[in-house]
């Protein structure tokens, strides 16, 4: 009889782990303007977890108006590892492909 492997509640046998995912999130456009860049390192980090075999982020991002106003929004994106490395900020808002 064949071995069985018990995977945790929510646990993909597949799942991303958080360094494969700040890998994908490092090389995608959205990481350039989002949590700590130069035009404002004071933003906290983004936050990146997994669960249900996704990857989670959360950032700070900057807006269009971030130059004259300083605005910026927390974006919040859930897809598969693949997807991270095609995140875009558009306008604070973390989209897959473009805005």
């Amino acid at each position: 009889m064949g071995a069985s492997i018990n995977l945790a509640p929510g646990v993909a046998q597949n799942s991303p782990t958080v360094d494969q995912c700040k890998t994908e999130w490092d090389g995608s456009s959205a990481a350039q303007f989002c949590g700590p860049v130069p035009h404002a390192p004071h933003l906290p980090q983004t936050q990146i977890s997994v669960s249900q075999g996704k990857c989670h982020l959360s950032a700070n991002c900057l807006t269009s108006d971030f130059y004259t106003s300083g605005d910026v929004t927390y974006g919040h994106f859930s897809g598969s590892v693949n997807e991270v490395s095609r995140l875009s900020n558009c306008n604070g808002d973390l989209k897959l492909d473009g805005c």
